[in-house]
């Protein structure tokens, strides 16, 4: 598997985050959780405790919610510090009293217990986590040595790994979108899986960005995992004004829209990596978000080879959208862009950016820049305009 750039980037304005693709590689160990990162103006908050993750997001003003790197469930503790004056935690594994000493004279006190933990440097697979910082004390986070400007004395934090595992909290059912509980213990391989990093900007009423799956017919079945701001969400007043994570589940006989977490309580969100699985023996759909499942679709029938998709839309005319869906990872084979439906030559005005070496599935990014909605007056029935919507792909 390609190795990926996974970092944490505390800006003097606020935090800014990049994370990988979705993807297993192969020296990651079984018992690994996400290291999740969130942003607070200038503070970020590391854990790999999914829901306290969530819960920071929905009710301590957290957002933009990262994976930066996998850890291990056991070993040398990562101790969590924290500096009331300037609103920010530090994360070493230095407990020596010369350490201790050094951070509580620059006003840091030791947070809480921490649940991170740090491999170590001898394992297999095993890799640095990088800390650095600039004059403001903002600190840097990253499995690449590359350091942005204005940052310095670069240092080894602790040791993570590349990653992820799908579910690595082992979260065993979920509810899906007709409110049967499916048991993810009994599904077995997924036959088909789409992943990206997702990213989200805009302005007016509401825009999202999304990834996609259809059965080879494109006129049958059709799944979709967005970012989505609406300002009157389909799942209420919590979802309302915020990026919210959202599946469409298209077929024949049925169309269901449900709202199933917050990526943001902003309007703009950033590298937030989404994952659809196909169950083709049990006709399941699972939604991962954060490498975390948070919903399904059953009875679900597609009929491969299937087709792939990364599309925008806005709610109003008027409205506008800037997205990036970057890091598209599928099953492994070259990637042929479709020339049919929504996708136009790179001359055509509002057709989408795409980027990358298309033979490589983890390398593969598209994105839109400010595409304005005109034509239609219904919701979400804005011409974007077409066909400059949507890309989509298959893997041979």
């Amino acid at each position: 598997m390609l190795k990926k750039s996974l970092i944490c980037l505390s800006a003097l304005t606020g935090l800014a985050f990049m994370s990988s693709p979705m993807l297993v590689h192969a020296d990651t160990p079984e018992n690994t959780v996400p290291v999740y990162c969130l942003a607070r103006g200038n503070d970020h908050y590391l854990t790999t405790v999914y829901d306290t993750a969530r819960n920071l997001v929905a009710n301590q003003g957290y957002s933009n919610m990262q994976i930066i790197a996998y850890a291990p469930t056991t070993g040398l503790q990562v101790h969590n510090w924290y500096n009331s004056a300037q609103a920010i935690h530090m994360y070493t594994t230095d407990n020596a009293d010369t350490e201790r000493a050094r951070l509580t004279a620059l006003g840091y006190t030791e947070f809480n217990t921490s649940n991170l933990y740090s491999a170590a440097a001898t394992d297999n697979g095993a890799t640095p986590v990088y800390r650095s910082f600039n004059g403001v004390a903002n600190h840097y986070y990253s499995l690449e040595t590359a350091m942005p400007a204005g940052y310095m004395s670069q240092t080894i934090g602790w040791y993570a790994y590349y990653g992820p595992k799908l579910n690595s909290s082992g979260i065993k059912t979920v509810t899906a979108d007709t409110g049967e509980t499916v048991d993810l213990t009994t599904l077995g391989q997924p036959t088909t899986t789409l992943s990206a990093n997702v990213s989200l900007a805009g302005t007016g009423t509401g825009y999202e960005s999304k990834i996609e799956l259809w059965d080879n017919s494109h006129i049958g079945n059709e799944v979709s995992l967005a970012l989505q701001k609406d300002d009157h969400a389909t799942g209420g007043l919590n979802y309302s004004g915020k990026v919210a994570i959202l599946t469409e589940n298209v077929g024949t006989d049925h169309h269901i829209y449900t709202d199933w977490a917050i990526a943001s309580q902003g309007l703009t969100a950033t590298n937030v990596p989404l994952t659809i699985s196909y169950y083709a023996n049990s006709g399941v759909l699972v939604y991962y978000a954060y490498g975390e499942p948070i919903g399904a679709s059953t009875n679900q029938t597609f009929t491969a080879p299937y087709l792939y998709g990364a599309e925008v839309n806005v709610e109003h005319n008027g409205d506008t959208v800037s997205a990036s869906v970057n890091d598209i990872n599928v099953p492994t084979g070259n990637v042929n862009i479709l020339s049919g439906y929504h996708y136009a030559s790179p001359a055509m005005p509002g057709t989408p950016l795409v980027l990358g070496d298309l033979t490589d599935t983890g390398n593969f990014n598209v994105s839109w820049n400010n595409i304005v909605g005109t034509g239609m007056t219904g919701d979400w029935d804005s011409n974007i305009p077409l066909p400059s919507n949507t890309v989509y792909f298959v893997s041979n």
